[in-house]
């Protein structure tokens, strides 16, 4: 999927006014908990963002694991309050603890990491990284890229290559190893391997050791933001 962006903010300047007039008149009329509170909400995040971007020159992530970790926190809340929830999400967005200036600078904010701040029993919360040996990755309508691991010893290297899938859960090992800080190798983020302390960023592993992505039914969109 492609996007297209205008030149300028003035059309989003514009619209950004406009948002926050529809905000503020939903606000006197709805508690503060309203669901269309939150798109309102998120549809400001969104152009702000887009802002940023074309006044950088470059993607921006400023706000917007932010803005997910808002809304997880309210649909736990609100729409699904009580129940066990399964929020499945790109792993540089699930993680609990990540530190994404090495492999994700554009980011400050991880919306795992958000949630975890907020939350009164972090034991409650379970999140997985998915990793892969090798196979295709990339978002769909793109070209797509070739998984390689080269990096000898790395997590995807730890099994037989009988095993098509596995699981490693670092949660208990962590309680039993509190002082465990070694980093190792392990192909997570975007498919790219890096070295980090994985054990302290995601509770559990699911290893897939052939890789491949969708791909699109029909011709994808191209989306146009705030311009013609």
């Amino acid at each position: 999927m492609g996007y297209i962006y205008p030149k300028d903010t003035v059309g989003i300047d514009k619209s950004i006014g406009y948002l926050h007039i529809i905000r503020d008149q939903l606000a006197g009329k709805v508690n503060q908990s309203n669901f269309w509170l939150y798109v309102v909400d998120n549809e400001i995040g969104l152009a702000n963002e887009i802002k940023e971007t074309i006044k950088a020159g470059r993607t921006v992530d400023k706000g917007r694991d932010i803005r997910m970790a808002a809304n997880l926190e309210w649909l736990m809340q609100n729409k699904f309050k009580g129940q066990k929830i399964i929020v499945w999400a790109a792993d540089i967005h699930i993680a609990r603890n990540m530190k994404v200036s090495r492999y994700y600078s554009r980011m400050t904010e991880t919306m795992g990491g958000k949630f975890m701040e907020g939350i009164e029993n972090p034991d409650e919360v379970y999140t997985i990284g998915f990793t892969s040996y090798e196979g295709i990755a990339g978002r769909v309508g793109s070209p797509g890229y070739e998984i390689k691991n080269k990096i000898r010893n790395s997590f995807e290297t730890w099994f037989t290559m009988k095993q098509s899938y596995a699981f490693v859960d670092f949660k208990e090992f962590n309680k039993l190893n509190p002082q465990y800080n070694e980093k190792f190798y392990a192909t997570l983020i975007t498919h790219f391997v890096g070295e980090e302390q994985w054990n302290q960023v995601f509770d559990g592993l699911f290893f897939i050791r052939d890789m491949y992505r969708c791909t699109p039914t029909r011709p994808m969109k191209i989306l146009s933001f705030f311009g013609p």
